[in-house]
């Protein structure tokens, strides 16, 4: 079975081109099954049934391992059995049936509206800088973007004296967004005062540029979002889709219906937007618990 490994990680390796981590992820899989199947007093690969699969993921269980990490020890095997099929040196697979466990709902995570309002606070808005990093955080509180669509936005995208911003999302559709009075206000002051500064002899329309005047990349808003999440004194780290998902929740909180959010945030399916009323629920849940007279 051990040469069988071999030849299955020099085809992944050489073949698929996967990265260094992947291929040791995929080994360590596969050994771990090998070593489950030995116990079993398996010793070749052809006898491995669905019932043994089933006993193994059962095994993975016991063992207190997360769906999403069961999820992958079984997509590893089945890559494994799938390639041992392929090479003839199998006669059937028996990972084909086995479905993935159901991942758990996780609620995203969000900024309070203290938080928020904290984190606003932090720019200094005397440098360029800051009035470039306030006016990412205005603008993706105010309309609950992704962290793509704003390093997406070219100038020609805003409308400011509408108060509105054309951004695309995901699947490259296109959608119109509003904009708060105070976001309207900081872009102004940014594009001013500091974007001229910022865009040095380059000839570009993007909107939010770094220090050497290109488009600012994902990475940097994400890396100077969180640094601004730890200045302001939030628990853990902080990310653009944090701020998105505040901008669902609170406005939620206000009393808007689920299917504006849904077109807000450019969501195709509503059961994407409704994980947002798990939120609130347990918003409500942890208020009446300390409310009540009896909770």
């Amino acid at each position: 079975m051990e040469h069988d490994i071999n030849r299955f990680i020099d085809h992944i390796t050489c073949q698929r081109n996967l990265s260094a981590y992947t291929v040791r992820a995929y080994r360590r899989d596969v050994e771990d099954l090998l070593s489950f199947l030995k116990e079993e007093g398996i010793e070749d690969l052809e006898n491995t049934c669905y019932k043994t699969i089933r006993k193994y993921v059962s095994h993975l269980s016991k063992k207190g391992l997360s769906k999403s990490t069961i999820s992958r020890h079984i997509s590893s095997i089945r890559t494994f059995f799938t390639y041992l099929k392929r090479e003839g040196l199998i006669t059937q697979n028996p990972v084909l049936l086995v479905v993935l466990p159901k991942k758990d709902k996780t609620l995203p995570k969000i900024f309070s509206r203290d938080e928020t309002e904290g984190m606003l606070d932090i720019p200094d808005t005397s440098t360029m800088r800051g009035l470039r990093d306030l006016a990412i955080l205005e603008i993706m509180y105010a309309a609950g973007l992704r962290v793509s669509e704003v390093v997406g936005l070219d100038i020609r995208d805003l409308d400011l004296k509408e108060g509105e911003a054309r951004v695309i999302g995901k699947g490259d559709k296109e959608r119109v967004v509003f904009l708060t009075d105070i976001a309207v206000k900081t872009l102004r002051h940014y594009l001013d005062a500091a974007r001229p500064c910022l865009v040095r002899e380059h000839e570009t329309e993007a909107l939010f540029l770094n220090k050497d005047g290109h488009r600012l990349s994902v990475r940097s808003v994400q890396m100077m979002l969180d640094k601004i999440g730890l200045k302001a004194g939030v628990k853990g780290r902080s990310s653009p889709h944090m701020m998105r998902h505040s901008f669902a929740t609170h406005m939620l909180e206000e009393g808007a219906d689920l299917r504006t959010i849904q077109e807000l945030l450019g969501h195709e399916d509503l059961s994407t937007t409704q994980v947002y009323t798990h939120l609130e629920s347990t918003r409500l849940k942890q208020i009446h618990r300390k409310a009540h007279p009896r909770a």
